[in-house]
Parts: C-alpha cells; structure tokens; sequence
C-alpha cells in the first residue's frame, strides 16, 4: 500500500497511545508501507526460493499492483471487512481471499457470507495488539465454522498458547 491507499495527509488524525503517540496516521503509514516498486522483487525471491507469498491489499490501486506480479491470494484486514467494493474487486481476480473478521460486525460477517464466494477463508481476530490474555474469544471459531467453510484463527498475541486453544 501507499499512505493515500489508507488515508489523506489531510486528515488531522492524531495517534495515541503507542511509539507513535502524536504523529499522524499518514505519518506512520508513510515510514511503513511497503512501495510498489518493491512487489516484483519481493514475488520474484519467493518464487525462486519457492516462499509461498500473498499480501494484504487496500485499494483498487493496490489490488492491480498485486496482479501485475501475479499474486496468488488476498488478505482483507479487518478494517476493510466492510469494504465491498474492494471485496467485489478481489472477488473478479478469482484467487482465494482470506478475510479478518476483527474489526468486522454481524453485518459484515454475514455479507461475507451472503457473497458465496468459491475461495474464500474467514479468519477470527481480535483487534488488539497485542491481545491481551483472556480476551482472544477462541470460542467465536466456532460459530464462524457454522457459518463457513474454511475459518483460521489470525493471532495476535504475545504467547503460542492462543493459537494451540484455536
């Protein structure tokens, strides 16, 4: 992604709370993003090395960069759960997606259904980071896999033992 793929160095968003406390959003997006001209590279050592290699996408923009390297797979962060147009996009690529559910609430989550697509993975998170113990909710696995057929459990946490429970 680029910074304008999330967000405008115009919005006068402030962070709080992190290493990042008081800088802007598109600040932090600008000193982490991973460029563009950086994708064939990447794609290239993973298929000589025979890495398997997905990536997040969070924009239209970010989707046809992807495919000009031939990406494999999509993962929607949770965030962009919501974002159907975005979703609707992956979906006509015809790979899998793998989607976050985080951030996502019962609407989302039963849109992700309702879409029915062929190749699609829902994953249980929490959106925290780290989670702290105790709140990983495992459980939610479990209604997801009654609504899905293939779920996975994203973590986010400091300890193996989440992922063990899932």
């Amino acid at each position: 992604y680029t910074p304008d793929c999330l967000t405008s160095a115009s919005i006068d968003y402030t962070i709080d709370g992190t290493q990042w406390k008081g800088r802007k959003l598109y600040e932090l997006y600008q000193k982490t993003h991973t460029p563009f001209e950086w994708l064939p590279d990447i794609f290239n050592f993973a298929r000589d090395t025979d890495i398997p290699c997905f990536s997040s996408v969070f924009s239209k923009r970010g989707l046809e960069e992807l495919e000009k390297v031939s990406c494999p797979a999509y993962k929607i962060a949770s965030a962009e759960a919501n974002d159907i147009l975005l979703i609707n996009e992956v979906m006509k690529t015809n790979k899998p997606m793998i989607i976050s559910t985080g951030m996502a609430d019962v609407v989302d989550i039963q849109r992700l259904k309702w879409c029915n697509y062929h190749s699609l993975i829902v994953m249980h998170c929490v959106s925290e980071y780290p989670v702290k113990p105790g709140n990983e909710n495992i459980q939610r696995i479990y209604s997801l896999s009654n609504e899905f057929d293939v779920i996975g459990y994203s973590d986010h946490s400091i300890s193996a033992y989440s992922a063990q429970y899932a």
